[in-house]
């Protein structure tokens, strides 16, 4: 077993080889030193991803250089019992096409190729039929050059039926209009590269981040062939996704790889490493975008505004997109609550606001009743008004325990805050991947301990720790317990209350999408509350907040973590996410937080692994918050470029990057291209 450089038909690896019925296969073993080394790099098994194999002689695919084929139009019957030592055959099955509409008048279309499709009811029949044979994908036909083509709400119900089932829509889409209109619609690969007319480079740019395409640049010849190449020359320059394909079957040509078609591919400049991965027989795109056509929270895309020159913007648990809304309800608040009402909008709202926003967060996120959280200061200010509050609780027990890798502003505070009180800090040190544990915390806490202060999840792997469990051990030993929910709230259920929890510090720009600097958020439990007394003592907290009395006398109820006049305009941007939460339900927000990080996680391991990439978050899904770190010595000048070229991630010293998926903002075909732009910018070394 020799060792070897292959192309496995994603990127370059190191591994070892073996000879198997005549062809080399991957052992999953790493080379020992000293094993002989085969010169040059092994490759093979493409992918051909325009097929008819109705239309041709299929036996010599046996013998040749592809692995994989996929048959974009032929009778599902027919196609589904085809086999080929050694080449795994997909296909899509019949062309769905409207009534008379193309191919359903050519006399080279295989009996029983075609479904004429009239009506949803005939739509949802057709697609069933498709997928319980076995479909890959799903092909429709738009040739508006050659008879009727679907009307749009048609069109459109069939890519939704398609997604229902975790199925792509392949559209082959020909004449004036056709490539926009169906990729509009949803249809998430077209089968031809554009030959018919030459889109703008606007709607080149909007199909590089929305749609693959399939080559067959071969069949056509001028001013056909000019064009495509064109289409594909632009296309490929902004970031879309080329796959090989020649519709073989069309006219003579080789049931192998053909050189024609890798000549034109060559042509429209794609170099040695594109090439190959449009030859590959995986294409991560294709599981994004079928999970993002099943998204049931996919509508939700649309709430956000756009972000010009931004292609993926994985920074969501730094700093929330703003919902589209926002400039009109900013506006409003200035015409109407400010302009209009003035100062009668404190009697007639914002008197009430960070109580009833509070409420709101505590229902939609925290699992929280009603009176027990506040919307109010920086995250910073109101660690140190609850640290501090509890730390005075109990004047024996003298210990505050804080993790040692726990963000900066929490084991700062702590810090000054034993610095005030005279309290002993006692640190964890957990595993730096995955957080601490109920053990960690149980081997430290004791009759001394006075608060236990963690982060619900860790700001740089993600780990989530389990709340529950570790509320119990500080409990157990008679200790309050504090949680930092700034990278959880809004994107990781909770039960607060159900769980026990003291008290509970989270910010609103990450998941709650409340803008740079607005208010964070505090939660502390009825039972303490009138028992517990925070040190930066407002007139916002006095119990009568007009009475303007000699001395400071505390509200008994939540109100009494306020200080000074609470940052209106700054609640407004949370409310809108709070309703699409609300909408979606924190589940179902969790639900596609780990379609996101677990399809993360397997990019990961198939493009960035074999780079010398460092997984640095839990691999397990339930054990992860709303991001995924990767670390690599190169990752801060890897950012840079990335943020130059549109992709945003956010960099960590001293070589993470943290891949932040917000559920409700971000695409699984985002979370893939930003992935596989930190792959282009390694392998190239252009940072």
């Amino acid at each position: 077993m020799p060792a070897a450089t292959f192309f496995d038909g994603i990127g370059w690896r190191e591994g070892v080889v073996e000879l198997v019925d005549g062809r080399v296969r991957l052992q999953d073993a790493v080379a020992t030193t000293g094993l002989p080394r085969l010169d040059g790099v092994v490759v093979g098994g493409f992918t051909d991803h325009h097929v008819h194999l109705q239309l041709v002689d299929h036996s010599p695919l046996a013998g040749s250089r592809l692995g994989r084929v996929v048959d974009l139009g032929g009778n599902p019957d027919v196609v589904r019992r085809l086999a080929v030592h050694q080449v795994r055959i997909e296909f899509g099955g019949a062309f769905l096409t409207a009534p008379g509409g193309y191919p359903s008048d050519r006399s080279w279309a295989p009996e029983g190729s075609v479904r004429e499709i009239a009506d949803a009811h005939a739509a949802a029949a057709a697609v069933t039929e498709m997928a319980a044979a076995g479909a890959s994908c799903i092909k429709v036909t738009s040739n508006g050059t050659a008879g009727p083509v679907f009307l749009d709400e048609l069109l459109r119900t069939i890519v939704g039926l398609a997604a229902d089932r975790g199925l792509l829509v392949v559209a082959h889409a020909e004449g004036a209009g056709e490539a926009e209109r169906v990729v509009g619609l949803g249809a998430a690969r077209l089968a031809h590269a554009p030959f018919t007319e030459r889109l703008s480079d606007s709607e080149i740019s909007r199909q590089a981040a929305s749609a693959s395409w399939i080559s067959t640049l071969a069949i056509h010849d001028d001013p056909e062939r000019e064009i495509a190449i064109d289409n594909v020359r632009r296309f490929h320059a902004a970031g879309g996704t080329v796959l090989y394909g020649t519709d073989l079957g069309n006219g003579p040509m080789p049931v192998d790889l053909n050189l024609r078609e890798i000549a034109a591919l060559r042509e429209a400049g794609l170099d040695d490493a594109a090439l190959l991965r449009a030859l590959s027989p995986v294409d991560l795109l294709d599981p994004a975008r079928a999970l993002d056509a099943a998204d049931p929270l996919r509508a939700h895309l649309d709430a956000f505004a756009e972000a010009p020159g931004v292609t993926a913007y994985l920074d969501g648990n730094s700093l929330g997109r703003p919902l589209r809304d926002i400039p009109e309800k900013l506006a409003a608040f200035v015409r109407e609550d400010w302009g209009t009402r003035l100062i009668r909008s404190w009697d007639e709202q914002w008197m009430a606001l960070p109580m009833e926003l509070g409420d709101r967060i505590g229902q939609v996120a925290l699992g929280a009743a009603a009176g027990q959280t506040v919307v109010a200061d920086s995250t910073s200010v109101l660690i140190y008004k609850l640290m501090r509050a509890a730390a005075a609780a109990d004047a024996d027990r003298t210990e505050l325990v804080i993790e040692a890798g726990n963000f900066p502003t929490d084991r700062f505070l702590a810090e000054g805050v034993a610095a005030e009180t005279g309290m002993t800090l006692r640190w964890l040190e957990p595993d730096p991947v995955h957080g601490v544990t109920v053990s960690d915390v149980e081997a430290v806490v004791s009759e001394r301990t006075a608060l236990v202060s963690l982060s619900h999840v860790d700001y740089r792997s993600g780990a989530l720790t389990d709340m529950p469990g570790i509320t119990a051990a500080a409990h157990d030993a008679g200790a309050l317990m504090m949680w930092d929910l700034c990278h959880s709230a809004g994107v990781v259920p909770m039960q607060l209350d159900e769980w026990g929890v003291d008290l509970a510090v989270g910010c609103t720009y990450k998941y709650l999408n409340g803008g740079p600097g607005s208010p964070a958020f505090a939660y502390l439990r009825h039972g303490l509350q009138g028992v517990l007394r925070q040190p930066i003592q407002g007139w916002w907290s006095a119990a009568d907040i007009f009475a303007m009395g000699p001395e400071y006398v505390p509200s008994g109820d939540i109100r009494q973590l306020l200080s000074g006049t609470p940052p209106v305009t700054s609640m407004l941007a949370m409310q809108g996410m709070l309703d699409l939460i609300e909408q979606s339900t924190i589940a179902g927000v969790r639900a596609k937080s780990q379609s996101l990080t677990d399809l993360a996680v397997r990019a990961y391991d198939e493009v960035l692994a074999p780079l010398g990439v460092r997984l640095l978050s839990p691999r397990d899904a339930d054990l992860r918050g709303g991001h995924v770190t990767i670390g690599h010595p190169d990752f801060r000048d890897v950012t840079r470029r990335l943020w130059a070229d549109g992709i945003i991630p956010d960099f960590r010293f001293p070589d993470g990057i943290r891949l932040g998926l917000s559920p409700l903002s971000t695409s699984h075909v985002e979370t893939i291209t930003g992935v596989l732009a930190v792959r282009d910018a390694l392998e190239s070394g252009d940072f």
